[in-house]
Order: structure tokens, then C-alpha cells, then sequence
């Protein structure tokens, strides 16, 4: 991302262009506020509206909506067996992401994904949920790697990480239409 010496306007664009890099194509981004740019050592708090046309899977009367947004190109990055070599990070980082999804006009949630345990070890974490709320869904994830550095011997840990992480984001909800909206 650009520097912390960019103007209001500059930061915003610079925003909207990396959160669409990982939406759908046509997606259109609009941050309404940001916040945390004067420390390195805070959270960067972003707020916003976000709409695509394909971001759901249509299934009848029904649409498949993906528990994860931003996560959804993202695949496990550990796909082979085995290591021979330590297992590097460029840093720690955390990723909390709360979304709230209105509902498509004459839709209604009918159900969401099950509940699953929280994933963590001392170095990783990981916790994906759907709600049913007032106004549609919300949307919450939370992943954790604390450590930039691992010996080969942790691998199988760190893949089984990877992939609970991959099962959780690739997790839907469904919507299904309303009589009304016949």
C-alpha cells in the first residue's frame, strides 16, 4: 500500500483499489472513512460500501453467498506434503474483517454455516461466522499469525492451519427468494 504521507483523497483511492483487487471484477468500492494512518502500530479502520453483481451463485430461488469476503481468490498457500526448508513470513500480521450484508430486496436469510470451533495454536488463529441479523447477515473473521520465522518440523501444523483456514472461507450461506418478490 502507498504511504502514510498521502492526502485524504490519496489514501482513499489507494483504499478502494486494494480491496477491489480482491473482490469480483466488477465490484465497486466506496470508502466512507478511514482511520489509525498516524501509527504504524494501531489498526488501520476502514469503513465503506461495497456492491457486485457476482458476488453470489444463483440456484433457482435461492443464492449461495460466500461466508468470506475478501478472502474468496485466496487459496492454501501449503499444498505440498512435505518441507525442507523452514517456513518463512515477510511479518506477523492479523486480519479482523466484520461485514454486514443487506439483504437483495425480496430475500430472506435461510440459513447460514454452522458454528465451528475456533482454530489456534501459540503462533496461529483463526475464526470465521455468519449471523442472521435484523438487516440481513453479518459476516465476521479473524485470522492471527504471530511469528514470521518456523522450523520445517512444524509444517504438518502450519498445513492443517491452512487448510481448516480454506474449509472456513470457502463456507456459504443461503438466501432464498420470497413469495412477495415472485
Amino acid at each position: 500500500m502507498a504511504s502514510y504521507d498521502e492526502d485524504d483523497a490519496g489514501r482513499r483511492k489507494t483504499l478502494e483499489t486494494e480491496i477491489k483487487s480482491w473482490l469480483p471484477a466488477n465490484a465497486v468500492v466506496e470508502i466512507t472513512s478511514s482511520g489509525g494512518w498516524e501509527s504504524s502500530q494501531g489498526d488501520l479502520h476502514v469503513e465503506g460500501t461495497i456492491s457486485s453483481a457476482d458476488y453470489a451463485t444463483t440456484m433457482g430461488k435461492r443464492l449461495l453467498v460466500p461466508a468470506t469476503v475478501f478472502q474468496r481468490s485466496k487459496g492454501n498457500p501449503f499444498k505440498s506434503n512435505r518441507r525442507s526448508y523452514p517456513i518463512y513470513f515477510g511479518y506477523s500480521y492479523q486480519i479482523q474483517d466484520m461485514v454486514t450484508l443487506a439483504l437483495p430486496e425480496g430475500f430472506r436469510v435461510e440459513s447460514v454455516p454452522e458454528s465451528r470451533p475456533e482454530v489456534y495454536s501459540d503462533a496461529f488463529r483463526y475464526q470465521n461466522s455468519a449471523t442472521r441479523i435484523l438487516e440481513g447477515l453479518q459476516m465476521k473473521r479473524s485470522m492471527m499469525v504471530d511469528g514470521f520465522i518456523f522450523d520445517k518440523g512444524t509444517y504438518p501444523a502450519i498445513k492443517h492451519f491452512y487448510e481448516s483456514v480454506l474449509g472456513g472461507d470457502s463456507e456459504q450461506a443461503v438466501l432464498q427468494r420470497t413469495e412477495l418478490a415472485k
